[in-house]
């Protein structure tokens, strides 16, 4: 089996999307390749458990430190501690990464979340010698962002994968009985991700229960001070990830309402290129979807579908989507269709194979003869 060596900058585990989403690639690849995770390790300990990962993979432990010159020198430095042979293939977020790698990897992955393209960034002209070369794969986590990169570079189309983000299952198999309808939101408080939106829909539905869970102290701390908060919305703190399942199934109707033009993470708008990681769960979970409507989100999510869209900025498109949902048969109805997507495309494991698709045919064909 050949060596994959995953490097991020990010120290791992964190609070944020990418800790999961990097965690679980490393697993799922896990299965076709001898895994090496190198990174900031942060408290490993039990991280089997608390991420639900199914397989064994090594973490190395690197600090890169953030200042412009000597973060690429330190990232130089990474790579050739951790290079092990000549058919190493090395697998990153990372633009820094990709481009050194290039110099010592026989095969090189760079999936791409944010758009490099202002020329006043180092990335684009990264970006811009990798294109060229191929032995690199470019990876999209949506067409939308592929779009953006298409206007600003020449891409080859047997080079570029989009690959949307994914989610392990997380259907919990038993009954339980409501009394009344309760509304789910997980993920972060920060700007753009439409909790004053959740407060405003808690004071006009008394009769719904609404829970929120995640986010850091502060960004809590923040909402409470600038909204009132009605009695019938409730904060729960940040919890690990395997206790997400639990969460998601108390819920009867789960919610993702990000603002227009208004969604970062750290200082990056998102909302024209995002593939957030919490619609992929709200889908595994089986439990009916009411999200904003943006252009990218319905790449995934199909209206009165899979899933009921509304306009962030029409506060009453979300109140008749939430009386709509009343219905129990509605209920079951968007989310067995959301379930049914999530199992057939949106798994880890298809990712991954999606991701690998072409050196997986390979494979199979050298066996075969």
């Amino acid at each position: 089996m050949h060596n994959l060596l995953y490097f991020t900058s990010a120290r791992i585990p964190n609070k944020k999307a990418h800790s999961i989403q990097i965690l679980k690639m490393c697993d799922a690849l896990s299965e076709y390749y001898k895994t090496f995770l190198i990174c900031e390790k942060k408290n490993t300990k039990s991280l089997k458990k608390k991420f639900n990962l199914s397989n064994s993979f090594l973490i190395k432990n690197f600090y890169v430190i953030n200042l412009p010159i000597i973060n690429i020198i330190s990232k130089l430095i990474c790579i050739i501690k951790f290079k092990m042979s000549k058919s190493d293939t090395l697998y990153t977020r990372d633009v820094h990464f990709a481009f050194i790698g290039y110099f010592f990897f026989k095969k090189i992955f760079l999936e791409l979340h944010f758009p490099y393209i202002s020329k006043k960034t180092l990335s684009y002209y990264l970006i811009f010698f990798l294109i060229k070369k191929n032995k690199i794969k470019f990876i999209f986590i949506s067409n939308q962002l592929l779009k953006i990169y298409q206007k600003k570079f020449i891409l080859k189309k047997n080079r570029c994968i989009i690959a949307h983000s994914s989610s392990e299952n997380l259907l919990i198999k038993k009954k339980k009985y409501r009394k009344e309808i309760s509304v789910g939101y997980c993920g972060h408080l920060y700007k753009g991700r439409g909790i004053e939106l959740i407060i405003n829909l808690a004071k006009k539905l008394k009769n719904f229960r609404f829970n929120i869970l995640g986010g850091f102290s502060y960004d809590l701390e923040n909402i409470k001070r600038k909204n009132l908060v009605p009695n019938n919305l409730k904060f729960i703190k940040h919890k690990d990830y395997s206790e997400i399942r639990n969460f998601l199934y108390n819920n009867d109707i789960l919610i993702a309402p990000y603002n227009k033009e208004r969604v970062y993470a750290g200082q990056t708008e998102t909302s024209k290129f995002m593939s957030p990681l919490k619609i992929f769960e709200y889908m595994a979970s089986k439990r009916p979807i009411v999200s904003s409507n943006h252009i990218v989100l319905k790449e995934v999510l199909k209206h009165n579908k899979n899933s009921i869209l509304c306009d962030p900025n029409n506060l009453n498109e979300w109140l008749r989507a939430l009386r709509r949902l009343k219905n129990r048969k509605l209920r079951k109805k968007i989310s067995e269709e959301a379930y049914n997507d999530f199992i057939n495309q949106y798994t880890w494991d298809k990712r991954v194979k999606k991701i690998l698709g072409i050196e997986l045919n390979e494979r199979a064909n050298k066996k075969n003869k």
